[in-house]
């Protein structure tokens, strides 16, 4: 089992301190449909892998913070975090 979380990163002309990547499925603890880098807690995995999946990939990958997790939809409908504080979290 890989316990590395693989990802993708944005190839793009943005600042040197902007950064963005997609993540693949590996290297996360949840199981069944959701095997096995689930990142959403809104979907019905288990709460508790979701949070150990965040916080591999914080750890992982060196981030600097805690990211703003969002529940992603298709819709017409913009939010816009302005801090942590406004954490729009699932």
């Amino acid at each position: 089992m890989n316990t590395d979380i693989q990802v993708i990163h944005a190839q793009w002309n943005a600042p040197a301190n902007v950064t963005a990547f997609t993540t693949l499925r590996s290297g996360g603890v949840s199981t069944d449909q959701y095997a096995s880098l689930n990142l959403g807690i809104h979907v019905g995995d288990d709460e508790a892998n979701v949070i150990e999946n965040r916080k591999r990939l914080v750890r992982q990958h060196q981030l600097p913070g805690e990211p703003i997790w969002l529940n992603q939809v298709h819709g017409t409908r913009v939010v816009i975090v302005n801090n942590a504080a406004n954490n729009a979290a699932d």
